[in-house]
């Protein structure tokens, strides 16, 4: 399931005769499978949205920085409100491990797309383990960025002392 994706990084090389060429970053395709978040619609029933989608990692030492072997097909997102990330601090973010998402277009990914340009940020667990990733959106660029804290014990049970 590793697929190379080129992404092209700032203008290029430069070296002692001008440019060298692009300047690429290695990604690979990690994982591919579906998020499912729900969202309350009338009369307070949830209803279930499926969003397919793949996500990339950058390569250090030869290997993707991020490995899914113990990811499920299916992973489950909760939207919570952006000031209870920022809250938190920015020390998750400054140690993380980056991924990127890049989801299939679907009705159920506008619908996404339009809560998290709303004030919200997604909270991805992974299956049984107490392993969270924090999904942002960027409404610019429409695209979908998670960050896996390092200290995984010490957000999880930050993020639920402040929901608590």
């Amino acid at each position: 399931m590793e697929t190379p994706v080129k992404i092209e990084g700032g203008g290029g090389i430069s070296g002692p005769g001008g440019a060298v060429g692009p300047h690429f970053n290695e990604r690979h395709t990690i994982w591919a499978g579906e998020i499912e978040w729900k969202k309350k619609g009338a009369n307070e029933q949830q209803i279930v949205h499926n969003v397919r989608c793949q996500v990339s990692a950058t390569i250090k030492n030869g290997e993707p920085e991020v490995l899914s072997d113990s990811w499920r097909t299916k992973l489950m997102l909760q939207l919570i409100p952006k000031h209870v990330i920022r809250n938190m601090g920015g020390q998750y973010f400054k140690d993380s491990k980056p991924v990127s998402f890049h989801p299939e277009e679907s009705e159920s990914l506008n619908l996404l797309s339009k809560e998290m340009s709303s004030g919200y940020a997604g909270l991805v667990q992974f299956g049984n383990s107490n392993t969270v990733l924090i999904l942002l959106y960027n409404k610019e660029k429409k695209s979908y960025h998670g960050f896996i804290p390092k200290d995984q014990n010490s957000f999880v049970e930050r993020i639920m002392n402040i929901n608590s």
